[in-house]
């Protein structure tokens, strides 16, 4: 077979590379080392780094049609070492495998969106620029089940970058350190085949005689169990580096005027809204949406409405999504209605990553409800994920961009297709599952007021307040009362101890916090400064209703009751409120002091509900929207 040796680029500096493989050749001998002269012929490394350094051309969401050089758009990615022992995070700007400090492999831990793959192809390409050695990247999905790792990176290195590599001429490279590995995405491995891989990918980096082995993963697969390596974690996007990530982003191939407009709107974002925008993804959707002069949303449900509809519309010029013909030949209405029907179940059925074969199954199950059994599921889901932008696909499975994605989706699911009798249903079985629904309650409170103040909101201020004094008085049940206090936590902190040191006789910290976890109102309208109710208060006139005579007794029931854990250098032991009222005979003291909290945030909330209060029609149907 003759090769084309013509180089895509030129003048690029090999003289390391030709180097490195001059020092390689008399460390080698017999086979090996008569096979190791093909890969001496300049032409050909010259060739086999161009096309290493074809990793560098990345398409995007943001330009889809036009790939790009990673360098052009790459903003840093500052990563964290991971470990139970740290307590604060130090962060590192990861570009060369030096800055990492490790004399172990790395794994690079990040959930959907923060970038992991970019960040591993500019270590990559870094790598690659130092000619230190050969770096090979390999993304895991390509290997197909009959393959092992070995083999497949020795066709890589001998079909793609045209070097002859058998695999004794490979396990020899690797002891002398010639290589650098870079492996993409663990997770998207079948699982029945993970454990092959984790074997394999330690016995490579235990054998690499330049220690530089790179793995990326999400959270909690088997990898991370290794001891072969050391795990880092991608840190968010935050405050100003948003605003740099976005200038990086559009650099000079945009307008200043859009720029300077997109900056502005970061600026001036609601500050709650901005904590969305700390993956890379999520960040590049906003900058394709809010570039042009849109107006800046306001709540979580206003930005999701405004960027699902650019995405899958023409708006402003923005040629995106379903402007185009649709796969499944369904309008954009259609598909919204589909995405809303998925986000419901998905949240129903608690299901974060759905595999392929459970994804297709939801979506058939959706056509279904929406009187669209006709239409084809696969081209549906082709819709779904490469026009839409907000599911993301991995090979096996699929997953929602964030978290908060599935939950507007789903509230928008019952406030534009649920009946009143069929929504009243929806938000009395919330109410008994308020964990599981609380981020769409607040999606609705916005977007279906009325139903979900008169069947949510009402029935769960009422709830702890006795009924006959609302709304002109405000007073805790029995049974609310004690409740309250099981959201207020009493900790002892053992300071600069170990778990085995502490005693009865130890010095410690006293410390009362509220941490609402038992209902709705408790957690959405107490202890939120300037917000709702502050129970501030209520935990200082606590602290002096215990005192220094109580405090022994104090430390003596947490240590009976409850188990130590360490934090950092000291050790912590806490329990609720609650347990510990009677033992220390505060029970009349704490019902004295809750009912002097201050319920104005509550009494603003409740008369505004109660007073755009409609009666339900009814309309009787099968409901699919259960709680």
């Amino acid at each position: 077979m003759i090769i084309n040796m013509k180089s895509t680029t030129r003048n690029l500096p090999y003289t390391s590379h030709f180097k490195l493989l001059d020092k390689m050749h008399p460390k080698l001998s017999g086979h090996e080392q008569a096979e190791f002269n093909f890969w001496r012929d300049k032409k050909r490394i010259k060739y086999a780094i161009e096309q290493l350094r074809m990793i560098e051309i990345v398409p995007t969401i943001y330009q889809k049609e036009q790939p790009d050089k990673l360098r052009i758009y790459y903003y840093p990615s500052k990563v964290y070492k991971k470990s139970k022992s740290i307590v604060k995070k130090d962060l590192i700007e990861a570009n060369y495998h030096s800055n990492f400090k490790s004399s172990s492999g790395i794994i690079i831990e990040g959930t959907v969106g923060q970038g992991k793959s970019i960040l591993l192809r500019h270590l990559h390409i870094s790598e690659l620029n130092s000619g230190e050695s050969i770096p090979i990247f390999i993304e895991l999905k390509d290997i197909k089940k009959e393959r092992i790792l070995s083999e497949f990176i020795c066709s890589y290195i001998s079909n793609t970058l045209k070097l002859r590599c058998s695999e004794k001429l490979f396990n020899e490279l690797l002891k002398l350190g010639l290589f650098s590995f870079f492996f993409d995405g663990f997770d998207e491995i079948e699982h029945e085949r993970r454990n092959d891989f984790v074997a394999f990918i330690s016995h490579i980096n235990d054998n690499n005689g330049n220690l530089k082995t790179f793995v990326t993963s999400r959270p909690g697969n088997e990898i991370q169990r290794s001891s072969a390596f050391e795990l880092f974690g991608i840190n968010p996007l935050e405050g100003g580096e948003q605003i740099s990530f976005v200038n990086k982003l559009l650099n000079k191939k945009h307008k200043r005027e859009q720029i300077n407009y997109l900056k502005s709107n970061l600026e001036i974002m609601n500050t709650k809204l901005r904590t969305l925008l700390t993956t890379p993804l999520i960040l590049t959707l906003f900058a394709m949406v809010y570039r042009n002069k849109i107006k800046i949303p306001d709540s979580y449900s206003a930005f999701y409405r405004t960027l699902f509809d650019t995405l899958v519309s023409e708006h402003d010029g923005l040629k995106l999504g379903l402007n185009r013909p649709t796969k499944s030949g369904l309008p954009a209405d259609r598909i919204k209605t589909i995405l809303e029907y998925l986000s419901l179940r998905s949240i129903q059925k608690n299901i974060k990553t759905f595999s392929s074969e459970e994804f297709l199954r939801e979506i058939k199950a959706v056509l279904i409800i929406v009187g669209l059994k006709s239409a084809n599921p696969k081209h549906v889901i082709e819709d779904l994920t490469k026009n839409t932008c907000l599911i993301q696909v991995d090979d096996m499975d699929y997953r929602f961009l964030h978290e908060s994605i599935p939950n507007y989706f789903a509230a928008s699911c019952i406030a534009n297709n649920a009946s009143d009798e069929e929504a009243a249903e929806f938000y009395k079985g919330a109410r008994g599952k308020w964990k599981i629904w609380t981020e769409v309650i607040e999606f609705l409170l916005n977007i279906d007021k009325r139903r979900c103040n008169l069947h949510f909101l009402v029935p769960e201020i009422s709830s702890i307040f006795n009924k006959r004094k609302l709304p002109s008085e405000y007073s805790f049940t029995n049974e609310a009362i004690q409740e309250l206090s099981k959201n207020i936590i009493i900790g002892c902190i053992y300071n600069n101890m170990k778990v085995s040191q502490v005693n009865k006789n130890s010095d410690y910290d006293l410390r009362i916090v509220y941490y609402p976890t038992t209902s709705w109102v408790f957690t959405k309208y107490f202890g939120i400064n300037g917000h709702g109710v502050s129970t501030t208060r209520l935990t200082n006139a606590m602290k002096k209703h215990i005192g220094e005579d109580k405090h022994f007794r104090v430390s003596e029931y947490l240590l009976k009751n409850q188990s130590l854990s360490e934090f950092g250098s000291s050790c912590i032991i806490t329990a609720q409120l609650f347990g510990l009222m009677s033992h220390i005979n505060i029970e009349k003291a704490f019902f004295e002091e809750a009912s002097k909290l201050l319920f104005e945030p509550i009494k603003d909330v409740y008369t505004e509900a109660c007073n755009n209060e409609e009666r339900v029609i009814s309309n009787k149907s099968k409901n699919v929207f259960g709680a």
